[in-house]
Order: structure tokens, then sequence, then C-alpha cells
């Protein structure tokens, strides 16, 4: 990834372990997500967000420079996180 992916990411990352601890109530599981302007839903054991946006630049050439960036966290049946939320960032148009 490219270094403005890659500081966006991390930044997500950082930021989701500091305010997505264990024990987080579900309203303020939806204000963080709301903070990042991140979409949410609660799927079953799970919040999940998605967004997409640019990267700056395709690793290698490839592609456009559009990248997904997700965060999900385990939640319970009342929306209080459960685990370590987990920030994936990927270009959607590499080949």
């Amino acid at each position: 990834m490219t270094d403005v992916a890659t500081a966006r990411e991390e930044a997500l990352r950082r930021e989701a372990r500091e305010s997505l601890r264990i024990g987080t109530k579900k309203d303020a599981v939806i204000r963080f997500f709301e903070s990042q302007k991140i979409p949410v839903r609660f799927d079953r054991n799970e919040a999940i967000g998605e967004i997409h946006t640019h990267g700056g630049c395709a690793p290698k050439g490839c592609g456009t420079d559009d990248m997904l960036l997700g965060l999900r966290v385990g939640v319970d049946a009342a929306g209080t996180v459960l685990s370590e939320p987990v920030v994936m960032g990927m270009f959607t148009e590499c080949l």
C-alpha cells in the first residue's frame, strides 16, 4: 500500500483500539463509526463497516487507486464489544 493508504489504515487501527475496547457499549460503538464516517451495521455477532476511498496510488501501478477500508469488531446481542477491532485495507482494482 502507499504511504497515504497505510497512514489512514494505521490511524483507524490505532483509534479503533483506543475507542472500541472490550466492554464498550453499543451507543459508543455507533458514535465511533460515525466519527470515522464509516456506516455501521450490526450483523449477528459483529459491528461492521466499510468505506470506499482513494489510497493515493495502487501498488506496482496496477489498476486504480480505489481502496476499500473495513472495520469489524465482535459484539454481543446488546452490541457491547467482546473482542479487539480488526481493520483491513485493500485496493479494489488491482490485477
